[in-house]
């Protein structure tokens, strides 16, 4: 439901014309994508095709054997085209996170192929106003302390200095949070799962900082922040109603599409503060459910080809600025030209950090208590402190 339907949509007529095969999509909010997808996969027979997996849950539904091996599908070459290019072009770090995984070694990357990296790859990157910022005489801050003092000095009258995904809303972790926190130098997990030690740091002083800073920041934010999650502050920034914000480049990017903003030609882009700054590595992989015939799984690796293709991945970035899968769409003369954040984007991709947690299936429970804990320090009712003391208790209690 991230506008990753669209392109699909689209081209349904053009599939079945050259394949024969009718497709039908289901895009639903996350919450409800992940509570469909446990079910028909752990069902007798799915009920759909392909699924697309969300990166912090492939060593849930991967890890536990609910996926075909696409191995032999892509060396066989009457099934797959001899221009799909895989792996060759698509970027490293999402082969060892949204495509393959060790199941015999509960962890990402190895081996053995069960998903391709799509409908969307995409870190966090910095929006800014850069003339607002102009008129100002500011820099694009590189600092964490640099980014309080612009959001201050741009917070007047109409416009809020920033904003940020301040509801009770995982992205409040994923986002804001973790970029802060990894670029100043925090480390989130000890130990390992295997060797029964994994132990959290959310009470370090990296963790507090973090929070604290984000807590500073809302003072220069839209009223109502803390209720905010990523639509809302893209929609103020694309109103002209912000000044500086961090978010997911693939949900970000609608600020530059010119039918629906008003600033498109008013912004910019950086790598998020720090050095270097460290976002968070976001993306999906699409995969065949194991719990379905082979003639259907065949018939999916078609469709499946075809949606993560070269061809596809520059149309749907090109029309719904969703974050590409190919570093052959990154590196497009023409796509890089009319898009301008399309270059950064890719380089936070690359560089981003994968979630320590995303390694176990409990990954979504932990992030949603921290949100909890961190979205009531921003209503005022805890101190950053004591909310990364809960936040640690309750990932001591959910690890145990």
């Amino acid at each position: 439901g991230e506008r990753d339907q669209n392109g699909l949509q689209d081209k349904i007529d053009e599939i079945k014309s050259k394949t024969g095969i009718k497709v039908e999509v289901t895009a639903l909010a996350l919450g409800a994508q992940i509570e469909k997808m446990n079910s028909v996969l752990n069902a007798a027979t799915s009920e759909y095709d392909i699924i697309d997996v969300l990166g912090f849950f492939v060593s849930g539904v991967v890890g536990a054997g609910k996926f075909t091996k696409l191995n032999s599908y892509i060396a066989n070459k009457e099934l797959t085209a001899p221009t799909y290019n895989y792996p060759k072009d698509f970027p490293t770090g999402q082969l060892d996170y949204t495509s393959r995984y060790n199941i015999a070694g509960k962890k990402f990357g190895g081996s053995d192929t069960y998903l391709i990296p799509g409908m969307h790859s995409g870190s966090v990157i910095m929006f800014y106003r850069k003339d607002l910022l102009s008129a100002a005489g500011l820099k694009v801050p590189t600092t964490w302390d640099d980014y309080v003092s612009v959001a201050k000095k741009l917070n007047s009258g109409d416009i809020s200095g920033t904003s940020m995904i301040g509801a009770n809303d995982v992205s409040l972790i994923l986002v804001d949070w973790f970029a802060r926190f990894a670029s100043i130098g925090g480390k989130l997990m000890s130990g390992t799962p295997a060797g029964g030690n994994y132990m959290p740091n959310l009470t370090s002083a990296a963790s507090v900082k973090a929070l604290q800073n984000m807590i500073d920041c809302a003072a220069y934010s839209p009223k109502g922040v803390t209720s905010f999650g990523f639509t809302e502050s893209v929609d103020a920034f694309s109103r002209g109603n912000v000044g500086i914000m961090l978010c997911w480049s693939t949900i970000g990017g609608s600020i530059f599409n010119k039918t629906s903003s008003k600033v498109a030609s008013k912004t910019a882009v950086a790598e998020v503060p720090g050095s270097p700054g460290r976002p968070i590595r976001g993306g999906w992989g699409l995969g065949i459910p194991k719990n379905i015939s082979n003639t259907r799984k065949n018939a999916a690796w078609v469709i499946l080809q075809h949606i993560t293709s070269a061809e596809f991945d520059k149309y749907q970035f090109d029309n719904y600025q969703t974050d590409p899968n190919r570093m052959s769409t990154y590196n497009d003369k023409a796509l890089n030209a009319k898009w301008p954040y399309l270059k950064v984007a890719g380089k936070a991709m690359e560089n981003g950090n994968m979630l320590d947690v995303a390694a176990i299936p409990e990954c979504f429970e932990l992030v949603g208590e921290a949100a909890r804990e961190f979205n009531l320090a921003l209503l005022g009712s805890q101190s950053a402190q004591d909310a990364c003391k809960n936040a640690q208790a309750s990932w001591e209690k959910i690890l145990r």
